[in-house]
């Protein structure tokens, strides 16, 4: 893919690789297999023969390949900010991946899901090898990083629990933690949200139009993400809704299927994954002090039972709320690479 336009922006270099997904071929949804996978490439990479440390940034909610190369006056992206850094001197130089693991409801959480695909197996099966074989990289767990926002912090944790040996450093900001006060608020909306909409029905069949993320839209497409990875189902419409769209009533016996996805709840059920976060070289956690969603709680309950566990970690609220932009990988990128160099 040509992104010479783009490139003239840098001092590092834009590529762009095509990927044909064996794992998410024939997935349920629909969605493509063809992924395509933005890289960038230190200013140096081309002139040197080193190996570079990799990290494998994960986008929220809604995320895709080409958000992450959206370029606005008077702004930053994270490409641009990494480039800027390490031209200053400020960031170690480092190879960045911008894995695609969008679906038709907008993310599938980053999981393997009968009900969206195998994205976690993706990641580390497809992903990560490609980058390894096209790339210089160190080529080590140690030189390997995985980061997150929101959903993207949920994923880049869950990753890590379950494929220890693939990364040593992991960061997660406003994940999607502590489902019991983080996800309850969200779907006692939904049942509004879906009768302004129409129906779950008319509401599934509008997907492919849809051109407009208002709240109602975003708070739908937000629980049909998780419902389809946490708690899916052989019927259409492939998921279970822990709630309820007429009655309201929540479904304990659906919401005890999402919980038992949330990293807050397997470090203490989970020994395997417990060992994999006590193993890591960085394992930090952040969030707004505001955040609409209680990510700050959720990153503080999972930071205390890690703790508790006698796991290392390093926890920070800092102020705002849940979305944060570029500025909060200006501190994720710098603490994540000090600590590979």
């Amino acid at each position: 893919m040509s992104l010479g336009f783009l490139n003239e922006r840098l001092r590092g270099t834009i590529v762009v690789d095509r990927l044909e997904s064996r794992l998410l071929a024939g997935n349920p949804l629909g969605d493509p297999a063809v992924r395509h996978l933005p890289v960038y490439l230190p200013p140096a990479y081309h002139t040197t023969t080193r190996r570079y440390p990799l990290v494998m940034l994960l986008g929220g909610l809604f995320g895709s390949a080409a958000g992450w190369l959206a370029f606005r006056s008077f702004d930053e992206n994270v490409l641009e900010l990494a480039d800027r850094l390490i031209v200053e001197g400020a960031l170690p130089p480092a190879v960045l991946a911008f894995p695609d693991c969008s679906t038709r409801y907008g993310g599938g959480q980053y999981l393997d899901s009968p009900g969206t695909g195998s994205y976690q197996s993706h990641l580390a099966d497809e992903v990560l090898p490609l980058l390894e074989a096209h790339y210089r990289l160190r080529g080590d767990a140690a030189g390997r990083a995985v980061a997150g926002r929101s959903s993207g912090g949920f994923g880049a944790l869950r990753l890590v629990m379950a494929r220890p040996k693939l990364f040593a450093h992991v960061a997660s900001s406003a994940g999607d933690l502590h489902f019991e006060l983080s996800a309850r608020p969200e779907l006692a909306r939904l049942p509004s949200a879906l009768e302004r909409l129409g129906g779950l029905d008319e509401f599934l069949c509008g997907i492919p139009t849809l051109r407009r993320l208002g709240p109602d839209e975003a708070c739908v497409l937000n629980a049909l993400a998780q419902a389809s990875s946490y708690s899916p189902c052989d019927t259409p419409p492939g998921f279970r809704l822990p709630i309820d769209p007429a009655s309201g009533e929540l479904d304990d016996e659906v919401f005890a299927l999402w919980r038992a996805q949330d990293p807050a709840e397997r470090v203490l059920t989970h020994e395997s994954e417990r060992a994999a976060l006590a193993g890591l070289q960085t394992l930090y956690l952040e969030a707004g002090d505001r955040d609409e969603y209680h990510a700050d709680l959720g990153a503080r309950v999972f930071a205390h039972r890690c703790r508790a566990a006698g796991i290392d970690r390093l926890y920070h609220s800092y102020p705002g709320c849940h979305s944060g932009g570029t500025a909060r990988w200006a501190v994720l990128l710098p603490l994540l690479l000090e600590q590979m160099t």
